[in-house]
């Protein structure tokens, strides 16, 4: 049971108002509770229940105090209310760190609990790359009649045999400082990174440009990747190792040296394969890892 002290004030023996409270103080407008125990009324705030809600307050049915919670035991006569402020300062201090102590290991469960559900939750919800790739495939298998899906896988087929005879002569670096001008002078800056840095030579460059679009003039992105179209097929899968990549080393600052990648320009296709090749690998050495662990 609860109420205002504004609605109606409470008077001990004495005639002092809320002297039932063991604070013995008077707190003006102050929320009193009643303990069903001992019938005495407490200030909500010496009780440690000023962090509650009017309504969630008002939603208690059975309230019992502090002190008839510590006196079921041994620590305490019936007569707790008559405590001296001596007394009643030690019990404060005794019922604090047990509570304390009471919701650090409720706590330490409860959020135990909770790091477990969220990692399970996690590992449901993120998918990979290539989940979503088959996903995809299986539904317009699902939703296509044959003959169409059989048009479009071919339609497909051609347009990345397409691409793959556009790309061949060309070669793809990552991560090379651009030039905030996108102009003339950015080209000129990046072909003579290609010359000075990779060692390729001017006669056999046909073009270089940036992949992609500037996305913001006022904030410095990551630089975006340099397309190299080179003279030949045949330059071009030298300066990319045949595939595997060529590591090359700007060794103009000796004290941070920077390593750049030279790769082969990929369709989508060779992209989505290399990517699936690549988590196949990792699948492997990951269970092969496991499996000597658990040996």
């Amino acid at each position: 049971m609860t109420r205002d002290m504004s609605d109606e004030t409470i008077e001990d023996k004495s005639g002092d108002t809320n002297a039932d409270c063991p604070c013995k103080q008077y707190i003006a407008g102050a929320r009193i509770i009643c303990c069903e125990n001992c019938k005495v009324w407490y200030h909500i705030v010496c009780v440690k229940l000023g962090g509650l809600s009017k309504v969630a307050i008002e939603s208690i049915e059975h309230y019992e105090c502090p002190f008839c919670i510590v006196s079921a035991g041994v620590l305490l006569p019936p007569e707790h209310h008559e405590l001296n402020n001596t007394d009643y300062q030690h019990l404060k201090q005794a019922v604090t760190s047990t509570i304390k102590e009471t919701i650090k290991n409720e706590l330490s469960c409860i959020m135990e609990k909770t790091k477990v559900d969220f990692v399970t939750e996690s590992s449901k919800a993120v998918r990979t790359y290539v989940d979503v790739v088959k996903t995809e495939v299986k539904t317009a298998i699902e939703q296509k009649p044959s003959t169409q899906l059989v048009k479009d896988t071919v339609r497909q087929i051609d347009a990345d045999a397409m691409e793959r005879v556009k790309r061949e002569c060309n070669v793809i670096i990552n991560h090379v400082p651009e030039n905030p001008t996108n102009g003339h002078d950015s080209r000129e800056s990046d072909v003579n990174f290609l010359t000075s840095v990779c060692g390729m030579r001017r006669d056999e460059i046909i073009s270089c440009f940036r992949a992609g679009k500037i996305k913001s003039e006022e904030a410095p992105a990551a630089p975006r990747p340099l397309v190299v179209k080179l003279e030949t097929k045949d330059s071009a899968m030298y300066w990319c190792d045949n595939g595997r990549g060529y590591r090359v080393t700007d060794e103009s600052d000796d004290e941070k040296k920077k390593h750049f990648w030279i790769n082969q320009d990929l369709c989508r296709a060779d992209r989505e394969a290399q990517f699936f090749l690549r988590e196949e690998r990792r699948r492997r050495v990951a269970e092969k890892a496991k499996a000597a662990h658990q040996s």
